[in-house]
C-alpha cells in the first residue's frame, strides 16, 4: 500500500486529499474542505456570469439608442450633416449587437 496525497488550490482555499492506494482499489478522498472549494467554484462562476449579464443589458441599451436615433435621422430629411455612410454603419452595427444579445 502506498499513500498519495493531492492538493487542490481555489484563491485562498486549498483541499488536501490524502488515500491509500492498494492494487486494483477506487481512492477514498476524504477532506471536510471539498464543499469549501466547490462553494468557492460556483461563487465565482456566479460573479462571472452576472458580470456577462450586465455588459450584455449595457449594449442591448446602446443598441436601442442607436435605433432610436436612427429612426429619428431618416424621419428628418433635412439634416444634411449626417451622411448616408454613417446611417448604413450604424444601422450594421445596432443589427450585429441584437445578434449577439
Amino acid at each position: 500500500m502506498t499513500m498519495t496525497t493531492i492538493t487542490f488550490a481555489s484563491g485562498q482555499r486549498r483541499f488536501s486529499a490524502s488515500y491509500l492506494k492498494k492494487r486494483h482499489t477506487v481512492p477514498v478522498l476524504t477532506n471536510d474542505n471539498l464543499p469549501d472549494l466547490l462553494n468557492d467554484i460556483y461563487l465565482e462562476r456566479r460573479r462571472r456570469q452576472d458580470t456577462i449579464v450586465s455588459i450584455a443589458k449595457s449594449l442591448r441599451k446602446v443598441g436601442d439608442q442607436m435605433d432610436e436615433q436612427l429612426q429619428i435621422r431618416s424621419s428628418s430629411s433635412s439634416d444634411c450633416t449626417f451622411g448616408q455612410g454613417t446611417i448604413v454603419f450604424l444601422t450594421c452595427l445596432s443589427h450585429v449587437l441584437r445578434l449577439f444579445l
